[in-house]
């Protein structure tokens, strides 16, 4: 019943914003699936929920033209799309290398290495393959999916936080 409640918040409040922004422009389409995003988390979406969200407003935002005016626009779907990833990591813990390090190098390049999210990355360390069956190994191997997963959710709540702030200030 919750989940319902949620998806059907978020999909009024979603339809109300597109008619009331210029009769349903693309731009007004995109902009009102972001805040349905917003909604839905506000209502208590699962990740389950967040990411279909997430998808709906990608195929709206992506229909936009490259344009100076949707720039801003696109970086909040890119922000909501990271939050995404990183929480699929806190549900595993697990992180590939390389994959840790693009992150850790797209956020210096971003805010010139100086953010809490780029500060999260440093914390977080990427898998390393057990070989050996010794439990030692395995209990460090444990310890450090959890930091992971501690990690990521602060990171893609982070993410959530900077892409709602920069939504409420979309026109």
């Amino acid at each position: 019943m919750k989940h319902t409640v949620t998806l059907l918040a978020a999909l009024v409040f979603s339809s109300a914003f597109a008619a009331g922004s210029g009769g349903g422009s693309s731009r007004g389409e995109a902009i009102a699936s972001l805040r349905a995003i917003q909604s839905a988390l506000d209502a208590g979406a699962d990740i389950g929920d967040f990411k279909r969200f997430v998808i709906d407003a990608a195929v709206k935002v992506d229909r936009l033209p490259d344009t100076a005016k949707n720039r801003p626009v696109k970086d909040i779907l890119d922000l909501y799309k990271q939050a995404v990833r990183f929480n699929a990591i806190a549900l595993s813990g697990m992180i590939s290398d390389g994959a840790l390090a693009a992150a850790k190098e797209m956020y210096a390049r971003a805010n010139k290495g100086s953010s809490a999210v780029a500060e999260e990355l440093d914390r977080m360390t990427a898998d390393i393959p057990i070989s050996s069956p010794d439990r030692i190994i395995q209990l460090d191997y444990d310890h450090e999916r959890e930091i992971n997963r501690i990690e990521a959710r602060t990171i893609a709540s982070l993410l959530i936080l900077r892409a709602d702030d920069k939504l409420k200030k979309l026109k």
